[in-house]
């Protein structure tokens, strides 16, 4: 719903904000970045997560000071009991054709509006948030 939602909303000049996912595939991800790109002067984004707000300032400062090095890659794990029932049905937050994939709304978050790095350490504007490679380049074992 919030592909259909937000590309109507935009195709009426509305600024669009909107918490969880931004979109259950990539041709959604790729139909809302469409309509957010025909209109720059209007903002798209989506609601910064709270999970990580005790933290954030601290890991800004140990990335910010150097005592990481250098950040090559940012993984986040969200993680509870929240559906340890394996007897119980599905919750809707464990179908992925309801609830998408976060890398639908990083991708489009990222592409659409200035990132930012109090609630994404580590990340800035315009850099690549995941890639993969079979081999690492040069001599690699």
């Amino acid at each position: 719903m919030h592909c259909e939602v937000t590309c109507a909303a935009l195709e009426a000049g509305k600024h669009v904000m909107t918490e969880a996912r931004m979109a259950r595939t990539a041709s959604e991800a790729r139909q809302m970045l469409a309509a957010s790109e025909a209109r720059p002067e209007l903002v798209t984004q989506i609601v910064p997560s709270p999970f990580a707000f005790f933290c954030t300032d601290y890991v800004r400062r140990l990335i910010d000071d150097g005592f990481l090095g250098d950040l090559r890659e940012l993984v986040v794990i969200g993680a509870n009991d929240q559906f340890q029932d394996v007897q119980a049905p599905l919750h809707w937050r464990q179908d992925r054709e309801i609830r998408a994939s976060t890398c639908w709304r990083w991708a489009f978050f990222t592409r659409r509006t200035e990132v930012d790095t109090r609630f994404n350490p580590g990340l800035r504007p315009g850099r690549d948030l995941r890639t993969r490679t079979a081999r690492r380049p040069g001599n690699d074992p």
